[in-house]
């Protein structure tokens, strides 16, 4: 989390003492160690909020390109007596990346308070807390949504390449575009996603346990059970986002 491949350690060690060690992945979110450059990541409910906006974003970016979405932003419309696309989507953005968040947490944390009897934290840093465990699930997200597009239009840079080069010179020098080659198909792509979604999960799951093993020790399977039932519902809402047929998105300019 402090480093951002500066190299600046690699001039200040007088002892060439630096490496690139690997270690488990998602380790440090159970941390409660204290780091150079951020502190403690307990005391920084701004780094747990922009994970949850991240988080939550993942779901709504796709969400936001998939075929239901029209159905939503028209029966938000009809309730708020508006009119238009982007105000209603405006409206359902907010409702995923700030109103749900708060009310899931907001149900979690104290749920964890009371199974705990834990009067020392307080709901909202709990919350914090646990909002580190997210992290694989919204990586598993973003990459399974992004990871979709690439896989799908891999060749695509052939056709774009070779229209480029027609407008360019004015002839065909690289042929004419192959406008069907494209990338593999989505039939073949959807396992890969769902094979990302659910290793977030897990990933997810294993980091709520550590961060549960920190925070109350011998009990951890009874304080992640709230935080357990959120990652299974985010996934589970991840894989029917991802199962609906995906819209085309057409942006104008000018």
């Amino acid at each position: 989390m402090d480093c951002t491949f500066c190299l600046d350690c690699v001039h200040a060690c007088p002892h060439d003492n630096i490496a690139l060690a690997a270690r488990v992945p998602g380790a440090e979110l159970a941390d409660p160690r204290r780091r150079s450059g951020i502190g403690r990541f307990a005391r920084r409910a701004d780094i747990a909020a922009l994970v949850t906006v991240f988080v939550f974003g993942s779901l709504m970016n796709a969400f936001g390109m998939v075929a239901p979405v029209r159905n939503f932003e028209g029966q938000i419309a009809r309730q708020l007596g508006i009119s238009g696309g982007a105000p209603a989507f405006a409206v359902l953005f907010v409702l995923a990346v700030v109103v749900a968040p708060l009310l899931l947490f907001g149900f979690c944390a104290p749920i964890t308070g009371l199974l705990m009897r834990d009067s020392s934290r307080s709901p909202t840093q709990i919350a914090v807390n646990y909002a580190y465990a997210l992290v694989p699930f919204g990586f598993g997200m973003w990459l399974a949504h992004y990871g979709f597009h690439l896989l799908t239009g891999a060749f695509t840079i052939v056709p774009v390449t070779q229209r480029a080069a027609m407008d360019l010179i004015g002839w065909p020098l690289l042929g004419q575009p192959l406008l069907r080659l494209t990338g593999m198909r989505p039939g073949l792509v959807y396992p890969i996603e769902i094979g990302l979604i659910l290793l977030g999960a897990l990933g997810s799951l294993a980091s709520a346990f550590q961060i549960s093993d920190r925070d109350y020790p011998g009990r951890a399977a009874v304080a992640m059970i709230p935080w357990s039932l959120l990652i299974i519902a985010l996934t589970t809402a991840a894989l029917w986002i991802m199962s609906q047929p995906m819209e085309m998105t057409v942006g104008c300019l000018g």
